[in-house]
């Protein structure tokens, strides 16, 4: 038996979470970067055993999809303003980790590297949670993790791994066995894009400022419906800094990219987890559209959707609810404006020349073009009205006429 993606070439077939590589003993699978900079495994006929574990653990292959639906939904959110402003929305990771680590465990999660790749990393201790704190809307290289998770969970320490739904398949295909001390968070995913085109759009924005990135946030922690911010050091080392902010997400030619699925990974298009059956014990996301279901909630700084998915995830919710309030809600309003707790992203019919443009012309080529919108204003009117309806909490009603016009 082979793995699945070695056997059809289908890229659909791969989500590059290295659950196989870190599986072959024989070492007869490393994974490479494809033309568009995603991972995928290449194999070493002359090393396999053929031993079929490659297969086994991988989750495209065979995933693993849970029948049930959430048992719980909730909009929720940390009590400590200092965790919810410090967080992309509602501050429940934060609470979820700090109640890990104060038992001596291990927090695994996506981090920014110094290069500004994006990697998963374990953190020890509360001072480290900052580096896995904030959104990153490009694929995590999982690098030895599931490893480190086995590793831990061997030495009898509690392990909280976040990661988007195929990462947290892969590591519980690759355990092979439930591990009492282990908590799972899976992150409503909208598919992702490449660290070649994340790269590339670095050094666009470090062209356009003259300057080196240091620090960079897709959402930066002024309150919910952050900006893209970063900091732009000067050309010599150590020199004058200055901080850009995008006015909105939407007018930044990645973010636009991104959340228009142009540059997704293929795998993305045709995910298996995007499905209200969750795989991990507990769901995280925004609570887009809350102020329709709780007008009077305090949204502020952000407000979490979270989804108890499994005994060990409701467990979990019920140590922490000294530290977090947590609001009842139902699944048909979680999903109403979380399109992808549902369904993958579909794949927009340019994706087929987005990587081709970046080799063949540039990162400036598709911000000019594919990756703009065409009358910004018009967006930011737009935007402006849904805000206005959502004061006057006239939202819903306006769906509605809509809906049934």
């Amino acid at each position: 038996m082979k793995l699945k993606y070695i056997v059809t070439g289908n890229k659909d077939h791969c989500c590059g979470c290295r659950a196989c590589e870190q599986a072959c003993h024989a070492a007869a699978l490393s994974m490479k970067p494809d033309g568009e900079g995603f991972l995928y495994p290449v194999f070493d006929e002359a090393r396999c055993v053929d031993c079929g574990l490659c297969e086994r653990v991988c989750p495209m292959g065979d995933p693993l999809l849970p029948v049930d639906e959430p048992a719980e939904v909730y909009a929720a959110k940390s009590r400590s303003e200092k965790l919810c402003m410090s967080s992309s929305s509602g501050g429940l990771f934060s609470e979820i980790a700090l109640h890990v680590l104060e038992k001596s465990g291990a927090v695994f999660g996506a981090a920014f590297a110094g290069d500004g790749s994006v990697h998963h990393v374990a953190v020890e201790s509360a001072d480290g949670l900052g580096l896995l704190r904030g959104s990153k809307y490009v694929q995590s290289d999982i690098g030895d993790c599931y490893s480190r998770v086995r590793d831990f969970l061997k030495a009898g320490r509690w392990v909280y791994f976040v990661g988007t739904p195929c990462q947290v398949a892969g590591l519980r295909k690759f355990l092979r066995k439930e591990y009492d001390r282990l908590l799972t968070s899976d992150l409503v995913c909208h598919g992702v894009p490449s660290q070649k085109m994340f790269a590339a759009y670095k050094e666009w924005e470090e062209r356009r400022h003259g300057g080196k990135i240091r620090e960079f946030s897709f959402r930066n922690l002024k309150g919910w419906g952050h900006s893209i911010e970063f900091s732009i050091e000067g050309p010599q080392p150590g020199g004058t800094r200055k901080s850009v902010r995008y006015l909105f997400n939407e007018f930044s030619p990645y973010y636009h990219g991104f959340i228009h699925g142009l540059m997704t990974r293929p795998s993305c298009y045709a995910c298996p987890y995007a499905r209200t059956g969750r795989v991990g014990d507990l769901t995280l996301a925004d609570y887009w559209g809350v102020a329709d279901v709780f007008p009077k909630l305090d949204r502020r700084h952000g407000v979490s959707l979270l989804l108890a998915n499994t005994d060990k995830g409701k467990s979990l919710l019920r140590a922490i609810s000294p530290r977090v309030e947590l609001h009842r809600s139902g699944l048909a309003d979680a999903v109403r404006e979380n399109w992808n707790l549902a369904h993958p992203t579909p794949k927009p019919q340019e994706r087929a020349d987005v990587y081709r443009l970046l080799d063949e012309r540039s990162f400036d080529y598709l911000a000019k073009t594919l990756f703009r919108y065409p009358h910004k204003w018009l967006w930011v009117l737009r935007y402006a009205g849904v805000k206005v309806l959502e004061f006057l909490h006239l939202k819903p009603v306006v769906k509605r006429l809509l809906k049934h016009r």
